[in-house]
């Protein structure tokens, strides 16, 4: 699969502020132009696309905590046009080996949102009881 990370440029800019998540993800991940924002007055902070071939299908964050000194993968996001492709997982394999590539990157942190955790910990508890 030929997933590639990219700058976010004025050519593309539009295009990345425009990709939105399936109904009911909206809650899990900030929009677009908001990580954007943050990234410009957070300067740790490294936004980029997520194309397949030659279209944007997604977006990404990561970038290191200077207060915890940590490095975090803070945004992960598939368009919903997109999702179900595994774009995602190899987006994400990506930027791992992006952050590998920096000096003192050891570990690699996740930003979750709260109602992706307690989400995903309901349909853990779920299957728990199932079995």
């Amino acid at each position: 699969m030929n997933i590639t990370l990219q700058a976010i440029t004025p050519q593309n800019f539009r295009q990345c502020i425009d990709l939105r998540v399936a109904d009911g993800q909206e809650n899990f991940v900030a929009a677009n132009l908001m990580s954007i924002a943050q990234a410009k007055i957070y300067p740790t902070a490294n936004p980029l696309a997520v194309y397949h071939e030659d279209e944007m299908v997604g977006f990404v964050m990561y970038g290191f905590d200077t207060d915890e000194k940590k490095f975090y993968l803070v945004r992960l996001m598939i368009d919903a046009q997109h999702q179900r492709k595994g774009y995602g997982s190899t987006a994400t394999l990506a930027v791992i080996e992006k952050m590998k590539q920096i000096k003192d990157c050891r570990e690699i942190y996740l930003a979750l949102s709260r109602d992706i955790f307690f989400k995903s910990a309901r349909r853990k508890f779920a299957v728990a009881d199932k079995n």
